[in-house]
Protein backbone atom coordinates (compact mmCIF):
# COMPACT_ATOMS: atom_id res chain seq x y z
CA UNK A 1 0.00 0.00 0.00
CA UNK A 2 1.32 3.38 -1.06
CA UNK A 3 2.04 5.97 1.57
CA UNK A 4 -0.22 9.06 1.28
CA UNK A 5 1.63 12.31 1.82
CA UNK A 6 -0.65 14.94 3.30
CA UNK A 7 0.88 18.47 3.26
CA UNK A 8 0.31 20.79 6.15
CA UNK A 9 -2.58 23.26 5.98
CA UNK A 10 -1.55 26.45 4.27
CA UNK A 11 1.76 25.01 3.06
CA UNK A 12 2.96 25.88 -0.45
CA UNK A 13 4.05 22.92 -2.59
CA UNK A 14 6.31 22.93 -5.64
CA UNK A 15 4.71 20.12 -7.66
CA UNK A 16 1.08 19.76 -8.56
CA UNK A 17 -0.86 17.10 -6.63
CA UNK A 18 -3.88 17.20 -8.92
CA UNK A 19 -4.57 13.66 -10.18
CA UNK A 20 -1.96 12.08 -7.91
CA UNK A 21 -4.47 10.89 -5.33
CA UNK A 22 -2.51 12.63 -2.60
CA UNK A 23 -4.89 15.57 -2.12
CA UNK A 24 -6.82 15.59 1.13
CA UNK A 25 -9.97 17.63 1.57
CA UNK A 26 -8.55 18.89 4.81
CA UNK A 27 -5.63 20.57 3.03
CA UNK A 28 -5.62 24.19 1.85
CA UNK A 29 -3.63 24.17 -1.37
CA UNK A 30 -2.65 27.66 -2.52
CA UNK A 31 -2.50 28.23 -6.29
CA UNK A 32 0.79 28.77 -8.05
CA UNK A 33 1.82 32.34 -8.70
CA UNK A 34 2.16 35.56 -6.75
CA UNK A 35 0.23 35.90 -3.53
CA UNK A 36 -2.39 38.70 -3.48
CA UNK A 37 -1.55 41.78 -1.47
CA UNK A 38 -3.58 42.98 1.48
CA UNK A 39 -5.14 45.87 -0.47
CA UNK A 40 -6.18 43.52 -3.29
CA UNK A 41 -7.81 41.16 -0.80
CA UNK A 42 -9.64 44.06 0.84
CA UNK A 43 -10.86 45.30 -2.53
CA UNK A 44 -12.04 41.80 -3.45
CA UNK A 45 -13.93 41.40 -0.17
CA UNK A 46 -15.61 44.77 -0.57
CA UNK A 47 -16.63 43.86 -4.12
CA UNK A 48 -18.17 40.61 -2.91
CA UNK A 49 -20.05 42.39 -0.13
CA UNK A 50 -21.39 45.03 -2.53
CA UNK A 51 -22.95 42.27 -4.61
CA UNK A 52 -24.71 40.90 -1.58
CA UNK A 53 -26.25 44.30 -0.59
CA UNK A 54 -29.65 44.65 -2.27
CA UNK A 55 -30.21 47.70 -4.56
CA UNK A 56 -32.39 50.42 -3.06
CA UNK A 57 -34.24 52.89 -5.21
CA UNK A 58 -33.84 56.58 -4.34
CA UNK A 59 -36.79 57.88 -2.40
CA UNK A 60 -38.78 60.47 -4.26
CA UNK A 61 -39.56 63.62 -2.24
CA UNK A 62 -43.09 63.69 -0.99
CA UNK A 63 -44.82 66.77 -2.44
CA UNK A 64 -48.08 68.11 -1.18
CA UNK A 65 -50.30 70.38 -3.26
CA UNK A 66 -50.47 73.98 -2.11
CA UNK A 67 -53.65 74.89 -0.26
CA UNK A 68 -54.92 78.43 -0.58
CA UNK A 69 -56.76 79.88 2.41
CA UNK A 70 -58.94 82.13 0.23
CA UNK A 71 -59.87 82.49 -3.43
CA UNK A 72 -58.18 85.93 -3.46
CA UNK A 73 -54.79 84.44 -2.59
CA UNK A 74 -55.21 81.83 -5.34
CA UNK A 75 -56.00 84.54 -7.93
CA UNK A 76 -53.06 86.73 -6.86
CA UNK A 77 -50.68 83.74 -6.80
CA UNK A 78 -51.74 82.74 -10.31
CA UNK A 79 -51.40 86.33 -11.56
CA UNK A 80 -47.87 86.52 -10.18
CA UNK A 81 -46.86 83.25 -11.86
CA UNK A 82 -47.90 84.61 -15.28
CA UNK A 83 -45.67 87.70 -15.13
CA UNK A 84 -42.47 86.16 -16.50
CA UNK A 85 -38.85 87.24 -15.99
CA UNK A 86 -37.49 88.62 -13.62
CA UNK A 87 -40.37 87.43 -11.42
CA UNK A 88 -39.96 83.90 -10.08
CA UNK A 89 -42.61 81.40 -11.16
CA UNK A 90 -43.39 79.34 -8.04
CA UNK A 91 -44.61 75.77 -8.29
CA UNK A 92 -48.01 75.28 -6.60
CA UNK A 93 -46.43 72.87 -4.11
CA UNK A 94 -46.19 73.30 -0.37
CA UNK A 95 -42.75 74.62 0.61
CA UNK A 96 -41.17 77.30 2.82
CA UNK A 97 -40.94 79.82 -0.04
CA UNK A 98 -44.54 79.38 -1.25
CA UNK A 99 -45.86 79.39 2.32
CA UNK A 100 -44.10 82.72 2.97
CA UNK A 101 -45.58 84.15 -0.23
CA UNK A 102 -49.12 83.02 0.59
CA UNK A 103 -48.89 84.37 4.14
CA UNK A 104 -47.79 87.79 2.88
CA UNK A 105 -50.54 87.81 0.26
CA UNK A 106 -53.10 87.13 2.98
CA UNK A 107 -51.79 89.91 5.21
CA UNK A 108 -51.69 92.38 2.32
CA UNK A 109 -55.22 91.56 1.11
CA UNK A 110 -56.65 91.90 4.62
CA UNK A 111 -55.07 95.33 5.03
CA UNK A 112 -55.31 96.79 1.50
CA UNK A 113 -57.75 94.60 -0.44
CA UNK A 114 -57.37 92.26 -3.40
CA UNK A 115 -57.55 94.97 -6.09
CA UNK A 116 -54.79 97.03 -4.48
CA UNK A 117 -52.47 94.02 -4.36
CA UNK A 118 -53.16 93.17 -8.03
CA UNK A 119 -52.59 96.80 -9.04
CA UNK A 120 -49.29 96.87 -7.14
CA UNK A 121 -48.09 93.72 -8.94
CA UNK A 122 -49.16 95.20 -12.28
CA UNK A 123 -47.29 98.43 -11.45
CA UNK A 124 -44.03 96.68 -10.58
CA UNK A 125 -44.18 94.73 -13.86
CA UNK A 126 -44.56 97.97 -15.85
CA UNK A 127 -41.77 99.70 -13.90
CA UNK A 128 -39.24 96.87 -14.29
CA UNK A 129 -39.90 96.66 -18.05
CA UNK A 130 -39.83 100.43 -18.67
CA UNK A 131 -36.93 102.02 -20.54
CA UNK A 132 -36.71 104.86 -18.00
CA UNK A 133 -36.19 102.54 -15.00
CA UNK A 134 -32.69 103.33 -13.70
CA UNK A 135 -31.94 99.80 -12.37
CA UNK A 136 -33.38 97.91 -15.32
CA UNK A 137 -30.21 96.05 -16.32
CA UNK A 138 -29.41 95.07 -12.72
CA UNK A 139 -32.93 93.86 -11.97
CA UNK A 140 -33.00 91.97 -15.28
CA UNK A 141 -30.05 89.86 -14.09
CA UNK A 142 -31.80 88.97 -10.81
CA UNK A 143 -34.87 86.99 -9.79
CA UNK A 144 -37.60 88.53 -7.64
CA UNK A 145 -39.58 86.02 -5.61
CA UNK A 146 -43.08 86.65 -4.33
CA UNK A 147 -42.23 87.11 -0.65
CA UNK A 148 -39.34 89.48 -1.53
CA UNK A 149 -41.78 91.64 -3.49
CA UNK A 150 -43.78 92.27 -0.34
CA UNK A 151 -40.74 92.74 1.94
CA UNK A 152 -37.05 91.87 1.84
CA UNK A 153 -35.55 90.00 4.76
CA UNK A 154 -32.57 91.62 6.47
CA UNK A 155 -30.19 89.17 4.80
CA UNK A 156 -31.86 89.50 1.39
CA UNK A 157 -31.89 93.30 1.53
CA UNK A 158 -28.20 93.40 2.50
CA UNK A 159 -27.30 91.06 -0.38
CA UNK A 160 -29.30 92.96 -3.03
CA UNK A 161 -28.09 96.34 -1.76
CA UNK A 162 -24.52 95.50 -2.85
CA UNK A 163 -25.47 96.32 -6.46
CA UNK A 164 -28.42 98.67 -5.89
CA UNK A 165 -28.06 101.66 -3.61
CA UNK A 166 -31.17 103.04 -1.89
CA UNK A 167 -33.03 99.77 -2.49
CA UNK A 168 -36.49 99.97 -0.87
CA UNK A 169 -37.35 97.49 1.85
CA UNK A 170 -40.67 96.72 0.18
CA UNK A 171 -41.52 97.08 -3.53
CA UNK A 172 -45.14 96.47 -2.62
CA UNK A 173 -45.36 99.54 -0.38
CA UNK A 174 -43.67 101.65 -3.05
CA UNK A 175 -46.08 100.45 -5.74
CA UNK A 176 -49.09 101.30 -3.57
CA UNK A 177 -48.14 104.98 -4.07
CA UNK A 178 -48.91 104.73 -7.79
CA UNK A 179 -47.18 104.50 -11.14
CA UNK A 180 -46.52 108.25 -11.42
CA UNK A 181 -44.70 108.19 -8.08
CA UNK A 182 -42.56 105.24 -9.21
CA UNK A 183 -41.73 106.97 -12.50
CA UNK A 184 -40.71 110.16 -10.73
CA UNK A 185 -38.57 108.45 -8.08
CA UNK A 186 -36.90 105.64 -10.07
CA UNK A 187 -36.54 107.26 -13.48
CA UNK A 188 -33.26 108.15 -15.17
CA UNK A 189 -35.16 110.91 -16.98
CA UNK A 190 -34.30 114.25 -15.39
CA UNK A 191 -36.71 117.16 -15.21
CA UNK A 192 -35.72 119.80 -17.73
CA UNK A 193 -35.38 123.17 -15.96
CA UNK A 194 -34.21 124.97 -19.12
CA UNK A 195 -36.38 123.63 -21.96
CA UNK A 196 -35.74 126.63 -24.24
CA UNK A 197 -31.96 126.08 -24.11
CA UNK A 198 -32.37 122.30 -24.48
CA UNK A 199 -34.51 122.77 -27.57
CA UNK A 200 -31.78 124.88 -29.22
CA UNK A 201 -29.11 122.32 -28.35
CA UNK A 202 -31.23 119.44 -29.64
CA UNK A 203 -31.68 121.25 -32.95
CA UNK A 204 -27.94 121.92 -33.24
CA UNK A 205 -27.13 118.29 -32.48
CA UNK A 206 -29.81 117.02 -34.91
CA UNK A 207 -28.34 119.16 -37.71
CA UNK A 208 -24.89 117.84 -36.88
CA UNK A 209 -25.76 114.09 -36.73
CA UNK A 210 -28.67 114.17 -39.22
CA UNK A 211 -30.61 111.88 -36.93
CA UNK A 212 -32.76 112.09 -33.83
CA UNK A 213 -30.68 111.67 -30.68
CA UNK A 214 -31.47 108.64 -28.48
CA UNK A 215 -32.84 108.95 -24.97
CA UNK A 216 -29.40 108.91 -23.34
CA UNK A 217 -28.14 111.83 -25.45
CA UNK A 218 -31.33 113.81 -24.78
CA UNK A 219 -30.74 113.45 -21.05
CA UNK A 220 -27.14 114.55 -21.44
CA UNK A 221 -28.20 117.63 -23.44
CA UNK A 222 -30.47 118.61 -20.53
CA UNK A 223 -27.40 118.63 -18.29
CA UNK A 224 -25.51 120.64 -20.94
CA UNK A 225 -28.37 123.18 -20.95
CA UNK A 226 -28.12 123.51 -17.17
CA UNK A 227 -24.34 124.07 -17.33
CA UNK A 228 -24.77 126.59 -20.15
CA UNK A 229 -27.32 128.54 -18.11
CA UNK A 230 -24.94 128.75 -15.12
CA UNK A 231 -21.99 129.59 -17.42
CA UNK A 232 -23.87 132.48 -19.07
CA UNK A 233 -25.18 133.92 -15.80
CA UNK A 234 -21.72 133.81 -14.16
CA UNK A 235 -20.01 135.54 -17.09
CA UNK A 236 -22.97 137.76 -18.08
CA UNK A 237 -23.44 136.29 -21.57
CA UNK A 238 -26.61 135.95 -23.60
CA UNK A 239 -27.47 132.24 -23.77
CA UNK A 240 -28.78 132.70 -27.35
CA UNK A 241 -25.35 133.91 -28.46
CA UNK A 242 -23.56 130.98 -26.82
CA UNK A 243 -25.96 128.40 -28.32
CA UNK A 244 -25.38 129.97 -31.76
CA UNK A 245 -21.64 129.60 -31.23
CA UNK A 246 -22.08 125.92 -30.27
CA UNK A 247 -24.23 125.42 -33.40
CA UNK A 248 -21.44 126.88 -35.52
CA UNK A 249 -18.84 124.67 -33.86
CA UNK A 250 -20.86 121.54 -34.60
CA UNK A 251 -22.02 122.31 -38.14
CA UNK A 252 -19.40 124.68 -39.60
CA UNK A 253 -16.11 123.43 -38.19
CA UNK A 254 -14.35 120.74 -40.22
CA UNK A 255 -12.05 119.65 -37.41
CA UNK A 256 -14.55 119.61 -34.52
CA UNK A 257 -16.37 116.26 -34.78
CA UNK A 258 -17.46 114.92 -31.36
CA UNK A 259 -18.77 111.34 -31.42
CA UNK A 260 -21.30 111.77 -28.63
CA UNK A 261 -22.90 114.43 -26.43
CA UNK A 262 -20.70 113.46 -23.51
CA UNK A 263 -17.92 115.63 -24.96
CA UNK A 264 -20.10 118.72 -24.41
CA UNK A 265 -20.02 117.91 -20.70
CA UNK A 266 -16.24 117.61 -20.45
CA UNK A 267 -14.01 120.17 -18.71
CA UNK A 268 -11.95 120.59 -21.90
CA UNK A 269 -15.01 121.85 -23.74
CA UNK A 270 -16.03 124.41 -21.09
CA UNK A 271 -12.57 125.53 -19.91
CA UNK A 272 -10.75 125.64 -23.24
CA UNK A 273 -12.61 125.01 -26.53
CA UNK A 274 -15.74 127.09 -25.89
CA UNK A 275 -13.82 130.00 -24.33
CA UNK A 276 -11.43 130.26 -27.29
CA UNK A 277 -14.37 130.24 -29.68
CA UNK A 278 -16.21 132.99 -27.74
CA UNK A 279 -13.05 135.13 -27.93
CA UNK A 280 -12.72 134.38 -31.68
CA UNK A 281 -16.30 135.57 -32.24
CA UNK A 282 -15.39 138.85 -30.54
CA UNK A 283 -17.82 138.56 -27.65
CA UNK A 284 -15.00 139.28 -25.15
CA UNK A 285 -11.29 140.09 -25.30
CA UNK A 286 -8.48 137.63 -24.69
CA UNK A 287 -7.73 139.18 -21.28
CA UNK A 288 -11.30 138.58 -20.08
CA UNK A 289 -11.50 137.17 -16.51
CA UNK A 290 -13.65 134.05 -16.65
CA UNK A 291 -15.84 132.94 -13.76
CA UNK A 292 -15.90 129.19 -13.23
CA UNK A 293 -18.95 127.15 -12.26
Amino acid sequence: MKKVVIPKAGERIKTSLIGSGKISRRCLIKPFGKEKSRSEKLHENLFKRSKEIPYREAKKPITKPLKFPTSSSKIIFGYWNNLGHPFVRHNPVKSKVTSKGINRIERATKKHGKESVLNAISTIEKVFNSGWFKWRLIIDSQKISLHYFFAYSDKGHKEHSKRIKDLPLSWFKECLKGFSYMEKKYSIVKKDKHPHITEKLLYAWYEYRKARPPRKEKEQLKIVAKKLSVFCSNNEFDWMTVTDIIYGMLNEWHTYKPKHTGYLLSDIFWDDVLRREIIRYGVVDSDFKWTDF
